[in-house]
């Protein structure tokens, strides 16, 4: 009989996304513009490897959405349906390894 054993796989993208976040929320303190470019610039001046998508993903939302609204809406509820699976491994990826049992 085997067993799977999920292995989380999340450091990589959880820095990512902190820089990210840090970076577009500096630059719009600064009054600068967030879009890709001065969020790769903003990181690399950190002297942090993000993965290549991440400020694009960001600078993608942040046209549909006010970082500054955002701000001000933190910790708001609606009380309406959750939109993701529950629990502390959101944005964790999961990779599934089987194991045999002795």
């Amino acid at each position: 009989r085997k067993k799977k054993k999920i292995i989380l796989n999340n450091k990589m993208s959880n820095v990512s996304e902190l820089a990210c976040t840090y970076a577009a929320l500096l630059l719009q303190d600064s009054g600068v513009e967030v879009s890709e470019a001065n969020m790769f610039k903003v990181i690399e001046a950190a002297g942090i490897e993000v993965e290549s998508y991440w400020p694009g993903i960001f600078c993608k939302f942040l046209k549909n959405n006010s970082l500054e609204d955002l701000l001000q809406n933190v910790g708001g509820s609606s009380g309406g349906a959750a939109s993701g699976p529950s629990g502390d491994n959101s944005g964790e990826t999961a990779q599934e390894e089987e194991e045999e049992e002795e």
